[in-house]
């Protein structure tokens, strides 16, 4: 492997990894705050703690502080902030169109996907939503209609109809490598049928 290879796959696994830490040091603020440590270790206010000691802005604090409210009762949605396994922004997207009954779905669905197909996602929910059109089929998939069909991973998945409950039985690894592939093109439901006839 040459030098330039050995530089590039370092960055990007540093990358990966300070994202990693980051969504699990903005994770713990509001524990921080509720129990005021900002306070204890000497600086004026959580957005100062937050900014001197991990770059953190105002907004992204208030975010999470304000999304850790809003899914109160929400503990799937809870915990995948907490816990860093789901991006702030991404949160934020589902807030307006999570609930009680559909948080497991969201939390599921949106842990591998980019944030602009969330940000689609929840707009065609919104808009199913405001026609009264039926929201979801009868695998419990949420079943919008999608206005840009260049956005081949969201077609994919409405023509595949991966079944929810097949899809929360697998590890976090295979779900992601299976939206790999719809995103590139592959019809995941033939795959499956070969590898079931095999």
């Amino acid at each position: 492997m040459t030098n330039i290879e050995n530089l590039h796959n370092s960055f990007k696994q540093f990358g990966t990894l300070a994202l990693k830490y980051r969504q699990k040091g903005i994770g713990i603020l509001p524990e921080i705050n509720r129990l005021r440590v900002y306070e204890k270790k000497g600086y004026g206010s959580i957005y100062e703690y937050a900014a001197k000691l991990a770059g953190i802005s105002r907004e992204q604090v208030q975010r999470v502080l304000q999304l850790e409210r809003k899914f109160e009762d929400k503990p799937a949605l809870k915990n995948a902030l907490i816990e860093g396994e789901i991006s702030v922004n991404k949160l934020a997207r589902i807030a307006s169109v999570a609930t009680v009954e559909n948080q497991n779905l969201w939390a599921d669905q949106i842990k591998t996907l980019s944030q602009k197909t969330v940000e689609t996602l929840v707009k065609d929910y919104k808009n199913g939503a405001n026609s009264k059109a039926k929201n979801e089929n009868q695998n419990g998939l949420f079943k919008p209609d999608y206005k840009d069909d260049s956005v081949r991973a969201h077609r994919n998945l409405k023509e595949n109809k991966i079944n929810i409950k097949v899809i929360q039985t697998l590890s976090l690894e295979n779900k992601r490598q299976l939206i790999l592939l719809a995103e590139k093109g592959i019809d995941i439901n033939k795959l499956i049928e070969e590898m079931l006839e095999t």
